[in-house]
């Protein structure tokens, strides 16, 4: 599960520098820590590129304009994308933006 990656990330930062004359970064940690940024980086991203459709489509009480094929072509494919990753058992964190575009 997820929190098994941070726990991971979290006991890597003790780790991560050690202090005295010059300041030693663990290469492994920089990693984990660049890759979870990016990876929550994408969610938030996910979250803000969809609102406006959103807002826009509330405000007007009407989906009039948006492709009802590219919607069910896109719920397909996110469908897939989230039982594939859910199957597989991987972290949230890799595919966290999938609930949210389905949305």
């Amino acid at each position: 599960p997820e929190w098994h990656s941070i726990h991971r990330l979290a006991i890597s930062a003790s780790q991560c520098a050690t202090m005295g004359s010059s300041v030693d970064i663990n290469p492994e940690f920089l990693k984990l820590l660049i890759s979870k940024i990016l990876s929550y980086g994408v969610i938030a991203g996910a979250l803000v590129g969809k609102m406006p459709q959103v807002l826009r489509i509330q405000s007007a009480k009407s989906s009039e304009g948006v492709s009802f094929a590219s919607v069910c072509m896109e719920a397909l494919m996110l469908g897939i994308m989230f039982a594939y990753n859910v199957i597989a058992r991987a972290p949230l964190s890799t595919f966290g933006e999938v609930p949210i575009l389905f949305c």
